[in-house]
């Protein structure tokens, strides 16, 4: 069950494998008490050399659990961020097009945050609070596949080491109810169905569009469901919902021999697939 996946490791692995063993990157800006901003890696406020409490603990969480963590450090050598990306507030597209330029196919985004809550009455000790909030996105199609927002505290003589200890806190959790969340989706997409999107070019009738949707329908294995979203200067865009995914999807259309017309495959990611129509000489 999806309940006992979360501990098997085993199971875990499998499931990674089965998805293709998907990339993840970690765009978490934070900010810890005596910081005057937040910190984050891909703007020029990072501090260039350490990862960031929270990344620490996030990457450590997802490892041992056998996630595909993006190394942006060894990457970041040949990639060159944008003024319009350094920003600590990240919008969902934004988190998208760099997660796509760091080639991971889920981003995950948010901010952390410690602050002073006060003294603990009648000692020297501080009372620190730490809040974060995140969403694992990914980056084929933009949608939410997990969100959550956690909590630490901590209580120490010194305010920033109490601010560490409340982010570390705050950011196991977080890890924790991700992780949870992302599992669970990818669990379902596996042993259920999975939406891919569908872009089709070359098409140059609508009674085109209509004979490949009706191979689409009855001659491909694996297809469940057909929804047509939009058809203009000959693309077509349709979501398909399948058992498998884009890849068995793309195998299944190149195998197959369609009489009227041959299908070339032009780009595929996880979730998605661009192909196009070439009718045959009839």
């Amino acid at each position: 069950t999806l309940g006992n996946l979360k501990n098997d490791l085993a199971a875990i692995g499998l499931l990674m494998a089965r998805k293709h063993k998907p990339r993840i990157m970690i765009m978490i800006a934070e900010q810890n008490i005596g910081q005057q901003y937040l910190s984050f890696w891909w703007g020029h406020q990072a501090s260039e050399t350490n990862l960031s409490i929270t990344e620490s603990v996030l990457i450590e969480k997802l490892r041992e659990k056998d996630f595909n963590v993006v190394d942006h450090e060894a990457k970041a050598r040949n990639i060159k961020i944008g003024k319009p990306y350094q920003a600590a507030n990240l919008d969902d597209n934004t988190a998208v097009s760099l997660g796509n330029q760091y080639d991971a196919e889920v981003v995950i985004v948010g901010k952390a945050l410690a602050k002073l809550v006060g003294s603990v009455m009648g000692t020297s000790m501080k009372s620190v609070q730490a809040n974060m909030s995140a969403r694992a996105i990914r980056t084929d199609n933009g949608a939410i596949i997990a969100s959550a927002n956690t909590h630490g505290a901590a209580v120490h003589i010194d305010e920033v080491t109490g601010g560490s200890e409340a982010l570390k806190k705050a950011s196991s959790d977080l890890a924790s109810k991700l992780m949870d969340q992302i599992i669970n989706t990818w669990g379902k997409e596996v042993s259920g169905t999975t939406m891919v999107q569908l872009t089709i070019n070359g098409i140059s009738s609508y009674q085109d569009f209509l004979k490949f949707k009706n191979v689409l329908q009855e001659q491909v294995r694996g297809v469940k469901g057909v929804y047509q979203r939009s058809i203009s200067a000959g693309v077509a865009k349709i979501d398909l919902d399948i058992k498998g995914d884009s890849q068995s999807l793309a195998d299944e259309l190149t195998t197959k021999n369609f009489p009227d017309f041959s299908i070339n495959i032009n780009s595929m990611s996880q979730n998605s697939l661009e192909l196009t129509i070439l009718p045959k000489n009839r």
